[in-house]
């Protein structure tokens, strides 16, 4: 028996933890952050295909991107710093959902990229958020968090382990980082 067997049997955990979650999220991370990611991308896509066959003005549409669509991958995004490739893609079936015309199947006229469409509405865009910029700022928090809790656990392991001699704002990613530290 190989250690790993012989820990989960300890454990009296069984099952192949490469392909596990846990609370939603990938245990592991391999190479490959664009398949281990890609539930995210199933499920945003998912939402938006149940709702082309709606009549749906833009104002709905709207609201539906920006508070139900654009939050689904959010708690994973608390955690890694997901695929650029991939947050994209997202964006694309945003853009395209935003401009469809309706039921008819329609591509519709494509008036606005997407970085456009996420300027500010003072600037002349339309509010929605940046995946990406909402993910580098979801990670952000974290640092916040170790700036001002910083006897919290979660503060003292990356202390000890990623800059156990100065701050987090100066720390470097190191060597053999993990795919959490990585993000933040």
């Amino acid at each position: 028996m190989d250690k790993q067997e012989e820990i989960s049997a300890i454990l009296g955990v069984h099952g192949d933890i490469t392909s596990s979650n846990y609370l939603g999220l990938p245990s592991l991370i391999g190479r490959s952050k664009k398949r281990v990611f890609g539930f995210i991308k199933e499920i945003v896509c998912k939402h938006i295909d149940s709702w082309k066959p709606k009549q749906i003005s833009r104002s709905g549409k709207t609201f539906l991107l920006k508070n139900v669509a654009q939050f689904l991958p959010a708690y994973c995004m608390t955690c890694f710093l997901l695929p650029k490739i991939m947050m994209q893609e997202i964006e694309r079936q945003f853009n395209a959902y935003w401009w469809c015309s309706g039921s008819g199947g329609g591509k519709g006229v494509k008036w606005m990229s997407w970085e456009g469409m996420t300027s500010p509405k003072h600037r002349g865009g339309l509010g929605f958020r940046s995946m990406h910029g909402f993910n580098i700022a979801l990670l952000g928090k974290h640092i916040w968090r170790c700036i001002q809790n910083p006897d919290l656990i979660v503060s003292r392991v990356l202390k000890t382990r990623y800059f156990p001699h100065g701050s987090i704002l100066t720390a470097s990613k190191g060597v053999n980082p993990s795919f959490i530290w990585s993000g933040i």
